[in-house]
This record gives structure tokens, C-alpha cells and sequence, in this order.
């Protein structure tokens, strides 16, 4: 059947082959634009195939065969090399030349500082990532200094800057093309971008219309042309949908998938299917309000989670144990701080020297997916075998639910593999990550500002001991490191399964299991 959709009379009929990609994404997400500097887009591998990066992260499969970012490590893309100062403040960057977009136009140094200042003055994810977390004051600290150079001064150290290079959110835009759609009214094209990419990627958008995007091969890719001809996503109403596409054959891969699902498409004839690290679950408290304001009950809940149930029973063994608020695969991980097992007994010692020595009756609030319900059936009698009574009720949008005392975030994907950026994710969110159950919190956002600025050589350490702190304050639980998975046809082509294609590399390291809908 392959995908079919209409734009202005013009229909999509595309079906999955060697060459075509075609791979399923809920609904609404074929609808969003394409500038995540002013909207959120379609979805980030997506992006990586029309907006080629600076830099980008390499992957790897870890000792357990499950493919994992290297962390601290980006491949040169359009920028072939960079080089930092002593002190970690002073970058220069390196073009690669005789790159050129799909209109034409070669990409310099001009193209680079366009789309970093343009980040920094639409206020949005990417004036976080670069300003805040990454350390780039403003446009002023951006200087072309010459055709293929660019040169940046840093507000304060950062060893790991190549880094916040990969980002679809700090665009490498084709400066000269987008000029052409700006105006006094909107002098950074944003109108314009949403629904046209102009970057320098392997792939140009050719339609996006009734729950169809295709995208098609940019013949003067300046990596040489790309092995596949065509990327395909279909919109689909439900999970269910998208995997029964990939059975019959109308789409030739699936991203983004649960444990139940992945165990489901386990073992099929002609299915590589891969192990993907995600990132993160979570057991939130609200440690502003009673009850939890108590770090003695946050810690006693944290020793009553039977881990290794939770690894079996909730994630069917696609995941491992998650110790603190900097994962295992991560730059300045600290592997011996942290690593705390079920303790019933000290559990409820630690219950009888809080404020609530009689226990306490609570809520735990949980997203509608069958991860986060089997989670509820393993916490709830667990937590009750300490004195923590919880009753279990669903995450609805605001207003329904606009506190939580407790809540399970069920997956949390932080996109770059270093500290400053984990931590920052977590405990110094922007606007636009937040939720009403997702809070700054003053002694967190001004410790991590701290530990930013400390000089470089010492950065190691400042992120050992933030690391502790956090551990020994308890903000949340850290349950497990968990994993999706993507499933390839093995008839797609070699090129469109490897790293070679950014897209497919990106969902190692910046997926999401949202993309598949609830």
C-alpha cells in the first residue's frame, strides 16, 4: 500500500523498497515545522536528514550488543575540526568548504553565524542549550573570521563546547536563501523556515500534506549522494497502528519502541531489530509540600523500589539499573556514588525518624502507558510494605492535574551525553521543557551555575560533587536506565539502517518514544 497523502492535488503514493524509507510517527507529528529554534518539529532524526549539523554524536553498541552514544566524542560534520584555548573559553571552528544547499548556495562561515546568532535572539531551546548550559553569551561572541572560520568567546569554561554543536535546535541555516523570505516584520525568516528547511543536509523536503511527509535525496550532498532516495513518515492514530504497519509491509522500519513491543517484533524472519539505550526513568517528589519536604521519606521510598522486579516485570529485561542523576553512559558519570539497593528495613527506620513516624497516605500519579501501570502494580505494594499508602491516579493536562506529590516519569531523553547538559536538563529546565510538574528549584539552578563556571581542569571534580549532593537531597528516585528499540526490514537498504544516515544515528542518541503517540 505504501503511503499515500495529497498536497495541492498531487498525490504520495510511495512504498517501502531498498531505497525508500518509510517508517510510521503518530499523527499530529507530521503536522509541526521544521524550526525547532521557533517551533517544535517533527521529529529529531527527521530533522538531522534536512539540517545538517556541525558536529554530531557517534554511537556504538555496548558490551550488551545495545547501541549507546559516545559521549565527549562528536564526528566533524560541516565543521571539519575545532580547537579550543587552555582555559576552555576561546573556540575556533573550521567550515568545510565547497559545501553547498540544495538551492545553490555554498556554506561559509556567514551561513554558521547567522543561524547560531539567530538561535540566540529567537529566546527559544536553543538560546538555553547555548547560552545558559552551553556558555555562548550572545551574537556578540560569534565573529566570522574568515570564509571557512569562525571564532567564539565563552562566558565561562567549557571543555565539552563541541558538544552543543549537534543540536537541530542551533540551526546551520543557508543564511543567503532564508534572507530572501525575511522582512522587517520578521527578520530571521521564522514564517518562512517552518515550512521550508533550507539547510545542507542529505535529504530536501519534497511534500508534507494529510499525515504524509516525504523527503527526497539532495544529489549534491557534499558526503556523496545518499544511499537511500526517498524518506517517507506516515502519520498514524495510535501505537497499535504504527506496528501493524511494519508487519504487513507498508512501512520498512519502526522507531521508538516499548518493551512489550519490542519483545513482540523479537526473533521475526527478515527483522533486524535493535536495542536502542533511551535514557532515564524517575520517581518525582514534589519536595517543596508535604509530605515530601521530609528527605527522610524521600530516601526511605527510594530503599523500598524493588529494582530488580521493576527490571523484569516492568521493562521485561530491555533496561538496567539507574544510580544517579548523571547516566552510566554519560561524561563524568560517577559510578560509586549512589549505588543504593532495596533495604525494606532500613526503609522503615527511616519512615519512623521523619515527621511522619506513622507513615503517611499519598498519591502517585502516572502517564496512561502499560510501562507506567506496571510500574504502579510493582511501587504500590512495595511503598505500603514501609508505610507509604499511595493511590494511583492518571497524569491528565493542566488544569486536572497541576500538582502531584509524587508522579512516575516514565522516560526522559536528554539528547547530548555530558554532565553539564544532564544536569541542566533535570534541575535547571527551560520554559519550554516545563510542565506544572516540572519545577526549577533556586538551590539547584544557582549550585549548577556554579559548578558551570568552575576552571576546567577542576570541572571533573565540581560534577563528582554536585552529583553527590543531589544523591544525598533525593530530589527523585532513579529507577532505571531504559531502552527503546527500532525495527528495521532487512531488505532496506544497508545505508539507511547505519550510521551513515544521520537520521537513524540520531535515534540513538536524541529519539524519543513519544514519536509512536501514548
Amino acid at each position: 500500500m505504501g503511503a499515500r497523502g495529497r498536497r495541492k492535488g498531487v498525490p504520495i503514493s510511495l512504498a517501502p523498497s531498498p531505497r525508500t524509507l518509510v517508517f510510521p510517527v503518530a499523527s499530529p507529528v507530521t503536522e509541526e515545522g521544521w524550526d525547532n529554534d521557533a517551533h517544535r518539529v517533527t521529529y529529531n532524526p527527521t530533522q538531522q536528514l534536512v539540517w545538517e549539523p556541525l558536529a554530531f554524536p557517534r554511537v556504538a553498541p555496548d558490551a550488551d550488543g545495545v547501541w549507546t552514544p559516545r559521549p565527549g566524542d562528536p564526528e566533524p560534520r560541516l565543521a571539519t575540526s575545532w580547537e579550543g584555548s587552555p582555559d576552555a573559553r576561546r573556540w575556533r571552528l573550521s567550515i568545510r568548504p565547497g559545501v553547498r544547499s540544495a538551492s545553490g548556495n555554498e556554506l561559509t562561515s556567514e551561513d554558521v553565524r547567522w543561524g547560531l546568532a539567530r538561535s540566540l535572539e529567537l529566546r527559544a531551546l536553543g538560546r538555553w542549550r547555548l547560552r545558559r548550559i552551553g556558555g555562548l553569551p550572545g551574537p556578540e561572541a560569534i565573529s566570522a573570521a574568515g570564509r571557512y572560520t569562525v571564532d567564539f568567546e565563552l562566558a565561562r569554561p567549557n571543555p565539552q563546547f563541541a558538544s552543543y554543536l549537534v543540536f537541530p535546535s542551533n540551526l546551520v541555516v543557508d543564511a543567503a536563501e532564508a534572507r530572501r523570505h525575511a522582512s522587517d516584520a520578521d527578520p530571521w525568516a521564522v514564517r518562512w523556515l517552518e515550512r521550508q528547511p533550507a539547510g545542507f543536509g542529505a535529504f530536501v523536503l519534497a511534500e508534507q500534506a494529510d499525515g504524509v511527509i516525504e523527503l527526497r535525496a539532495h544529489p549534491g550532498y557534499w558526503a556523496g549522494r545518499p544511499g537511500l532516495d526517498a524518506v517517507v513518515q506516515v502519520g498514524v492514530e495510535s501505537r497499535e497502528r504504527a506496528i501493524a504497519l511494519f508487519e504487513r509491509g507498508d512501512a520498512n522500519a519502526v522507531f521508538g519502541l516499548y518493551p512489550e513491543e519490542l519483545a513482540r517484533l523479537s526473533g521475526r524472519p527478515g527483522v533486524e531489530l535493535r536495542r536502542v539505550r533511551y535514557n532515564h526513568s524517575t520517581l518525582e517528589f514534589d519536595f517543596r509540600r508535604p509530605p515530601f519536604d521530609d528527605r527522610r521519606l524521600r530516601q526511605a521510598v527510594r530503599l523500598a523500589l524493588p529494582y530488580d522486579r521493576i527490571l523484569r516485570d516492568v521493562y521485561g529485561g530491555y533496561g538496567r539499573r539507574s544510580y544517579g542523576p548523571v547516566s552510566s553512559a554519560t561524561l563524568h558519570h560517577a559510578s560509586a556514588l549512589g549505588r543504593y539497593e532495596t533495604d525494606r528495613g532500613e526503609a522503615r527506620r527511616l519512615v519512623a525518624a521523619s515527621a511522619y513516624p506513622q507513615g503517611v497516605e499519598t498519591e502517585l500519579y502516572i502517564d496512561p502507558t502499560p510501562e507506567s501501570l506496571r510500574f504502579a502494580e510493582v511501587a504500590r505494594p512495595a511503598l505500603a510494605a514501609v508505610g507509604v499508602q499511595v493511590e494511583v491516579r492518571l497524569l491528565r493536562p493542566p488544569p486536572d492535574t497541576a500538582s502531584a506529590p509524587m508522579w512516575f516519569k516514565n522516560e526522559c531523553s536528554h539528547a547530548v551525553n555530558e554532565a553539564g547538559y544532564e544536569l541542566g536538563h533535570d534541575y535547571d529546565s527551560p520554559a519550554g521543557l516545563r510542565d506544572p510538574l516540572w519545577f526549577r528549584d533556586r538551590r539547584w539552578t544557582e549550585r549548577l551555575k556554579e559548578v558551570r563556571g568552575t576552571p576546567a581542569g577542576e570541572q571533573p571534580r565540581a560534577y563528582l560533587e554536585v552529583q553527590r549532593e543531589l544523591l544525598d537531597f533525593a530530589p527523585c528516585v532513579h529507577v532505571a536506565e531504559v531502552e527503546t528499540g527500532i525495527a528495521f526490514d532487512e531488505r532496506l537498504s544497508p545505508w539507511g539502517r547505519g550510521e551513515e544516515c544521520l537520521g537513524t544515528r540520531a535515534a540513538v542518541w536524541s529519539g524519543t518514544r513519544g514519536v509512536l503517540g501514548a
